[in-house]
């Protein structure tokens, strides 16, 4: 190999370093996508990899595996299925040496330099070591770490001789991140034109970074079907309030709001 040259007085270049630079950008990965895989010991299908059988041939697209946590490239294939064995397999580390990639060093030994790291995948009879296909997804495993923000209650004290509605329509608050919703049926209590009444105080968890004020439908039914509307006011420290916005008299009041939490 032709000796490397290095300008004022700077040092070669050494395999090692290479090596350095290559652990270096997997690690990379593998901190970007930790939190997210950690739960599958480092095993999931990161994109692509459609699994699909016919008869007894496996097919799965290209894509790229994460093999514990290491990003790798699935060239994809048709793999046949001995009988009698299910159609499932393992995906596994592929290490090969690229030929064109032999260099004669300075010792005159002639040595492979140029590494492919892929995955493969392999037909298996028992559960493998590594993903058994088709796999945890990192759709999937996006969504699980993500649910720990999200939360629901039904835990809310009603006031002011205001009830929740009982069956499909109860009331709930529902939190994904720092949205929040507040959805359901209320039989109304005390409720005055042009006066707010208190009807409820909402858990810290889900009381908005503002003051939120609409309007939501109400509705009776005696002496026959009629229509209308209240104002619903949620202040940040939880209250939530309610304003007649005429003199009629309500049996339902359906409230359907969202904003962000705190």
């Amino acid at each position: 190999m032709n000796k490397l040259i290095i300008p004022n007085g700077g040092m070669a270049l050494h395999g090692d370093d290479f090596r350095f630079i290559d652990a270096a950008n997997r690690d990379a990965f593998k901190g970007i996508l930790f939190e997210f895989l950690k739960p599958y010991d480092g095993n999931v299908v990161l994109g692509g990899c459609d699994f699909s059988v016919s008869g007894n041939v496996i097919t799965i697209t290209e894509g790229y595996i994460a093999i514990d946590y290491e990003v790798c490239y699935f060239p994809g294939g048709n793999f046949n299925v001995p009988p009698g064995n299910p159609a499932t397999g393992v995906y596994s580390l592929d290490t090969t040496f690229d030929p064109a990639g032999s260099e004669v060093f300075a010792n005159a030994t002639t040595q492979d330099t140029y590494q492919i790291r892929r995955a493969k995948f392999t037909v298996a009879t028992t559960s493998g070591s590594f993903l058994d296909a088709p796999g945890v997804r990192l759709s999937s495993a996006i969504y699980a770490a993500l649910s720990g923000f999200i939360a629901s209650t039904q835990s809310f004290v009603m006031q002011s001789s205001w009830a929740k509605a009982t069956g499909l329509n109860a009331p709930f608050l529902y939190k994904q991140n720092r949205f929040v919703s507040l959805v359901g049926d209320f039989t109304p209590g005390t409720i005055v034109e042009n006066a707010a009444t208190l009807i409820t105080v909402l858990p810290a968890a889900f009381r908005p970074v503002k003051n939120v004020r609409t309007i939501v439908a109400a509705q009776t039914s005696v002496p026959s079907i009629k229509y209308g509307n209240i104002l619903i006011e949620v202040f940040t420290n939880g209250q939530v309030y309610a304003m007649a916005t005429s003199s009629d008299t309500w049996d339902i009041v359906s409230i359907n709001l969202c904003y962000i939490s705190s």
